[in-house]
């Protein structure tokens, strides 16, 4: 890898949007570490790092050595760490991940939260998202928001979900529209910066 570093364009690496990188297995590899260490001792790539995880923070000595080129991103659904445990299993509790970016925010990293999926009757409450905007103009952190997904064969993992939240895959776009504004409008009052993770893609208005 050390050497292919130098054959690529430069530009930013997200670390990582599908698999998280810092899953349990990552307290022993060491691997995101060890990938991130050499993109930014190459000084041709930035890192922007999303993450469920507090392990995050083992790597605080290597972000503040390259400060000006990582920022890292804690998704925070919920701040309940009870509602977190039905739609999050196996996640570290969101009250985990709240303390790893205000750490890193005072260390003076670039941090951003990203808010989804937000899913109906579920973690779209004023309370709960009041409760994170406020995180975010607490740590000086940019917000991204983004609802649930509809894909093909969902409904079978999300049926002990359903079983508690039943309305919780129901994505019309008057509900949408209405989460948005209410996103939105909170991020203006604490002046957040806020927008929409995939403002140019649509949704699936079908409710299951």
């Amino acid at each position: 890898m050390r050497r292919e570093v130098y054959e690529k364009t430069r530009g930013v690496v997200g670390v990582s949007t599908i698999t998280d990188p810092y899953q349990y297995i990552e307290a022993e590899t060491k691997l995101t570490r060890k990938g991130i260490e050499i993109l930014l001792e190459s000084r041709r790539f930035k890192i922007s790092i999303q993450t469920k995880s507090p392990t995050v923070l083992r790597d605080l000595d290597l972000f503040l050595k390259f400060k000006n080129n990582v920022d890292v991103g804690l998704t925070i659904t919920t701040v309940r760490d009870d509602v977190a445990e039905i739609i999050e299993p196996n996640a570290p509790p969101p009250s985990s991940r709240i303390d790893a970016l205000k750490k890193l925010s005072e260390e003076g990293l670039e941090t951003w939260i990203f808010l989804g999926p937000i899913m109906r009757d579920v973690n779209d409450s004023l309370e709960n998202i009041e409760k994170i905007v406020e995180l975010a103009q607490e740590t000086g952190s940019q917000l991204y928001y983004d609802f649930f997904r509809i894909k093909k064969n969902i409904s079978r993992s999300m049926k002990d979900v359903k079983k508690i939240y039943p309305e919780c895959m129901s994505v019309n776009k008057e509900w949408r529209g209405k989460i948005s504004h209410l996103v939105e409008s909170l991020c203006e009052r604490e002046g957040v910066t806020c927008k929409p993770a995939f403002p140019k893609e649509g949704y699936d208005s079908k409710i299951i």
